[in-house]
């Protein structure tokens, strides 16, 4: 999951730094295009990163509820044993 965050950050990060370089740079034709590049190509990616993490996410919490079942239940039959 770390590891889906980190490359979710990085990709935050990317995007925040050409931004930037865009308002600095307004009147500069290399800034539209990175603009356009911002725009059209990487929304995909960045809403199929944030699906993953979603994902895992939610597989994790369901990982969790499990194994407090199986130890609620464990518990419940030793103690039922004695």
């Amino acid at each position: 999951m770390s590891r889906l965050v980190a490359r979710l950050q990085d990709e935050v990060e990317h995007k925040k730094a050409m931004i930037q370089f865009c308002l600095e740079r307004r009147e500069d034709k290399l800034s539209l295009q990175v603009e356009e590049e911002i725009n059209k190509s990487d929304v995909i990616g960045f809403r199929k990163q944030v699906q993953e993490l979603e994902e895992h996410v939610y597989l994790c919490l369901v990982t969790i509820s499990r194994a407090r079942l199986l130890v609620i239940k464990e518990m419940t039959s030793s103690c039922v044993q004695k």
